[in-house]
Formats: structure tokens, C-alpha cells, sequence
């Protein structure tokens, strides 16, 4: 084993950027013993294994309370990628319920989503509508994203931010349009989900994205990103109970007794130890720790773009060579300056709203199974109207 792993990144040595999130050896081994506890424990059988009943619907409590839910629901999946193919499922289910009438369902998806989303349409029958970005900015392009909705879509999906390109998109101008159609809206904050509500208590100021906007249904958060837990573990939360059940996969009557399998996920057998691990990380570093390790994070993110701009400055104006005339990127999509852009070292401003409370503050409600719980101005281009 030692030998296959000679090529493999040193986790700790060498961080990689998207791929390995470490708060600390002291973070890490606690999410090890904890793992290596519930090593066997199954999350299939809550009546059997009863611990994950609890440590879940903490953790999907302490999630809602972050994201501002106070009616959400919710389970902890496999990894982001399962979050959006749950994420798609559910609102395909809900569609035909609300709207019978879609025969051919489609989503409509930015350019700069997780390649998940293709994946989810081509696993469950809902056609990817793909709108395209504004060039020189990498901006979602508002305009061409709402004009790509039809009487076809059953969901509409945004990023905060998004993986690659780092964008918050605008949910406020977004999300509101899926309440209107009543129809599912996706935040896939897989990323930021675990970070930007610490953000926001620590002063920086972005796009409200989470269940403050109305139209959000449902929000895709990684616990082993910036939540420091152990690989693979996500959640994904509902709004509310309603547009949680048509996640769920129910098996029972006539074949066997009620709900004698019933799964919120794509797998039965799942590792009560990942559950466990994540929980016991969530405990360790509590709000003061995730405050910490948060803003010591947004130093060097902001060190990162001092530098990038003081070698942009020494170059001079950024020219877009991809266009072949080597003339200033255009500052009409987004961007105004007219000179083409350097990074920002600033958080975009947007509306500011009141933190999300404390999940310390918020006892679990244990109700139904373990993995359902009951707790209590971005820049865009308008290029495509």
C-alpha cells in the first residue's frame, strides 16, 4: 500500500486547491477516532445502529439553522455529486405531481455548473437547457438564463459560488422566478455552503443565496469541503418537508410491510462512520472554531489577490489574446472599467441580512427517521434579452 501511494499528493504537505480542505492535524485525527468507532455501523438500519439517527439529525439541523431554514429537512449523502443527482430527482418528482402536464422535462443550467448536472439528466430524464456566460467576465448572463426558461422546466439551478470560476450567481434575481412557476430552484453551494455563512458574520458582505430568498427549494452543501470532514460526506437540504419527500425512495406495501426500505439517497448501505465523523468535526470546532479557521482562510484569499493585482498592475492592462487583435477585453458585460480587470481584493457588495442563528442555540427535534430533521447585489450581464 505504500508503495501505491508514492505518487499520490501528501494530504498536509501539499494542499491542493478544490481537492484537500485541512483545519489542523487536532481537526483531523478527531474525525479519524471517530470514524474508526462507528467503523461498521450501517446508516441503513437507524433502528439498529440508533447513534446515526442522532448525530444526522444534528447535523442536518446544525445545516439549516446555517442556511436559514426553519422549516428544512434533509440528509447526508455521499459527496456533492450525489446531492445534485437527489437534488435533480426531487424536482423532476415534484414536477409531475404539480405539473402533469410536462411530458419532456428540462432544467436550465449555466454554463459554469457542476458537469454533476449532466449527469443527473442523463441518469433521470430531464434535458439540460445550458446558457451561456458573458465573455471577458465570466458573469452568468441574467438575461439569456431567463429567457432559456419554458413551460418545459421543472428546475433551475444556480452556484454559490461556483466551482471553478468562483461566481456567486444572483439567486435574488434568479430563484424568484422559480417561486412564481412554482417549480424547484437548486443552489449547489457544495463549495460555499460551509463557508459563506461565516463570511457573512465575519463582515464580508455577498449575495444572500440560501433560504432567505424566496424560490429556493433545495441547497447542495459539502461537509468534507469546508466543513473539515471526512471524504465522502455532503448534505442536501429541502426547504421544507413537502419538497424533501419527493427525495425519498419508498419500498414496502403490498411486496413487504410499510416502508420496509426507505432510502433519502442513491445508496441503501451507508457508512455510519463518515456520519460520525462529520458530526464529531461539527462538535469540535463549534462556531468559534468554524469563525476561525473561516477567517484566517479569507487572509490569504485576500493576500492571494493582493498579489495577483500588484503583478497585474506591473503588466499593464489585461488584453483578451483569444480574440486575435489583441485589443482591451470589453468592460460592457459586467465590468465597466473600460480597461480590461484585475482581481478584486474585495467581496462583492450585495444586500446584507441578519446572521443565521446559532445552531448551539437550536436543539435537534428528534422526529421521524435519523436522516430527516425538523429544526427550528451580485453583478450579472442582461445580454440575452
Amino acid at each position: 500500500m505504500d508503495a501505491a501511494a508514492q505518487d499520490d499528493v501528501a494530504c498536509v504537505e501539499r494542499l491542493v486547491a478544490g481537492t484537500i480542505y485541512d483545519a489542523g492535524d487536532d481537526v483531523n485525527e478527531v474525525a479519524k477516532e471517530a470514524y474508526l468507532r462507528f467503523f461498521s455501523a450501517n446508516a441503513l438500519y437507524p433502528k439498529t445502529f440508533p447513534s446515526v439517527y442522532g448525530f444526522e439529525t444534528e447535523i442536518i439541523d446544525w445545516a439549516a439553522g446555517l442556511l436559514n431554514g426553519p422549516d428544512a429537512a434533509g440528509s447526508v449523502t455521499s459527496g456533492g455529486s450525489e446531492s445534485i443527482l437527489m437534488a435533480v430527482k426531487s424536482a423532476r418528482d415534484r414536477a409531475r405531481v404539480r405539473h402533469p402536464e410536462i411530458a419532456e422535462p428540462e432544467m436550465v443550467v449555466p454554463t459554469s455548473a457542476h458537469p454533476a448536472f449532466w449527469k443527473a439528466a442523463h441518469y433521470f430524464g430531464v434535458r439540460p437547457v445550458k446558457t451561456p456566460l458573458c465573455p471577458g467576465t465570466h458573469l452568468l448572463d441574467l438575461g439569456a438564463y431567463l429567457n432559456a426558461v419554458t413551460d418545459n422546466t421543472v428546475l433551475m439551478v444556480g452556484s454559490a459560488p461556483s466551482l471553478t470560476l468562483g461566481m456567486v450567481d444572483p439567486i435574488p434575481q434568479m430563484a424568484p422566478v422559480a417561486a412564481e412557476r412554482d417549480i424547484n430552484f437548486h443552489v449547489d453551494s457544495r463549495v460555499g455552503g460551509y463557508f459563506l455563512p461565516f463570511a457573512e458574520r465575519l463582515g464580508y458582505r455577498f449575495p444572500a443565496f440560501d433560504f432567505r430568498v424566496p424560490g429556493v427549494s433545495t441547497i447542495s452543501a459539502d461537509l468534507h469541503k469546508f466543513g473539515y470532514a471526512a471524504k465522502g460526506a455532503s448534505t442536501l437540504i429541502s426547504r421544507d418537508e413537502e419538497i424533501f419527500s419527493n427525495q425519498v425512495f419508498r419500498f414496502g406495501a403490498p411486496e413487504r410491510t410499510d416502508d420496509w426500505y426507505v432510502t433519502p439517497s442513491m445508496t441503501g448501505s451507508r457508512p455510519e462512520a463518515v456520519i460520525a465523523a462529520a458530526w464529531a468535526v461539527m462538535t469540535y470546532l463549534g462556531e468559534d472554531g468554524y469563525l476561525r479557521v473561516v477567517g484566517d482562510t479569507l487572509k490569504h484569499i485576500r493576500a492571494f489577490q493582493a498579489g495577483i493585482n500588484a503583478v497585474a498592475r506591473r503588466a499593464g492592462p489585461f488584453r483578451d489574446r483569444s480574440r486575435g487583435r489583441g485589443r482591451p477585453a470589453p468592460g460592457g458585460c459586467g465590468c465597466r472599467r473600460g480597461r480590461g480587470c484585475t482581481v478584486s481584493p474585495r467581496l462583492p457588495a450585495a444586500h446584507r441580512t441578519h446572521a443565521a442563528p446559532s445552531w448551539r442555540t437550536r436543539p435537534p427535534r428528534r422526529t421521524g427517521r435519523g436522516w430527516s430533521a425538523r429544526p427550528a447585489a451580485a453583478r450579472s450581464c442582461q445580454t440575452g434579452q
